[in-house]
Order: C-alpha cells, then sequence, then structure tokens
C-alpha cells in the first residue's frame, strides 16, 4: 500500500493515525490506584524521542505500571503491577501492529468475616504473561480479531482459612497459552502441551469448552 493510498485512508478513518499521547493518558489515579504511562519512540538507528513522528517513529515503548490499595468494609488489598510492550508496526504506511513485551502482577488481600471476627481469609496471587508477536490489523472493520501470536501466562494463588479452630491453606498454580489467528474464537490450553482446552470468544468475552 502506498503512502498516499494509506493517507487516504486515514483522512477516511478506516486507518487510525498514530498521534502522541496525551498529559492525561500518562499518570492518573483510580479506585485507589495510581498508574503511569510512559512511551519512548524510537527511529529505525534505535534513537529515542519523546514525541512521534510520522517521518521517522518505527518502534514505540510503552511502559506501565500501577500500585495502590483497595479498603472496603471488612477488605483490603494491595496491588502491584508492572510491564512493558514493544509496538512495531507504527509508520503512516504500515497495517498492522505487532506486540511485544511482558506483564507481572501482584495481589494481596485480607478478608475478615463482619458476622464472625475471629474468621479471616487472606489470599495472594502473583500473574505474568509474556506477549509474543501478536499482529493486530490497524483497519478495526476489516481486522476486528488478532491476526496472530500468542500471550503466554502463570499465575499462581495462595488462600489461607484461618478460624479459632484451626488454620487451611490451598495453593493453586497454573501455565496457560492464547493463540490467535484472525478469527472471533481464540484457544486458550493449560498444562503441559495445552492438554486442557477451552475457547475464547473474543467478541463476547466468554469462553465456551467447545468451539461453535
Amino acid at each position: 500500500m502506498t503512502i498516499e493510498a494509506t493517507s487516504a485512508l486515514q483522512r477516511e478513518g478506516s486507518i487510525p493515525v498514530i498521534q502522541p499521547p496525551l498529559q492525561r493518558d500518562t499518570a492518573y489515579h483510580r479506585k485507589g490506584l495510581t498508574i503511569e504511562i510512559t512511551r519512548t519512540y524510537f527511529d529505525a538507528d534505535s534513537n529515542a524521542s519523546d514525541a512521534y513522528d510520522p517521518e521517522t517513529t518505527v518502534r514505540i515503548f510503552v511502559a506501565l505500571s500501577a500500585s495502590g490499595t483497595i479498603d472496603k468494609p471488612f477488605r483490603h488489598s494491595q496491588i502491584e503491577q508492572s510491564g512493558y510492550l514493544n509496538v512495531t508496526g507504527v509508520t503512516p504506511s504500515d497495517t498492522v501492529l505487532v506486540l511485544n513485551g511482558s506483564i507481572t502482577r501482584s495481589v494481596e488481600s485480607e478478608f475478615q468475616s463482619g458476622w464472625r471476627a475471629p474468621v479471616v481469609r487472606t489470599y495472594s496471587g502473583a500473574h505474568t504473561w509474556a506477549v509474543v508477536n501478536v499482529a493486530i490489523g490497524r483497519d478495526r472493520l476489516l481486522y476486528p480479531y488478532p491476526l496472530s501470536g500468542t500471550i503466554f501466562g502463570t499465575a499462581e494463588f495462595t488462600r489461607t482459612h484461618t478460624n479459632p479452630n484451626h488454620t487451611r491453606t490451598v495453593t493453586v498454580r497454573s501455565d496457560y497459552a492464547v493463540e490467535f489467528d484472525s478469527t472471533r474464537f481464540a484457544p486458550i490450553g493449560f498444562g503441559a502441551g495445552g492438554s486442557l482446552r477451552f475457547w475464547i470468544d473474543l467478541l463476547l468475552g466468554t469462553t465456551c469448552r467447545e468451539r461453535p
């Protein structure tokens, strides 16, 4: 596709024009969390800039951090998250964005029964995601779902239940992978070799055991 043709599509709204982030997009607070997003723009020689240049920018590095506490009656949670994405395919003539990166999140929570004060439950969770060559069409009308790529995830949860009579602790770990192929349904496989498989409906955000 030529630059002239791409520019015409951008004017029509089929392909979004990459714009520098607004200040409100880079640091804000929401529901007890402090969220910071920074973007660094690189040219073909890996020279960094703090602004997007349609003539020279070929890659965007996006760094994300979120941390804070959520306090509600009988519940206290501490959340930490950090990660990054390398985004290529950002020149005006590109039609596909390609994402690679990694994200980690940890959650620590404590719940106390409002009816039985001595009963306390604690919960800790650790999540990691690796985004590998996830391709997204810039024309979302033509390509509404990721074209290809994989997201690998690991989640580990530990729950402790304490009352005056005993304490019980349970730990669960899960490894999974989500694969994209441009269609509405993406398989998610759990365990070694993805032996346990479900399907994610990317339109509705639901899962099913068999692909419809």
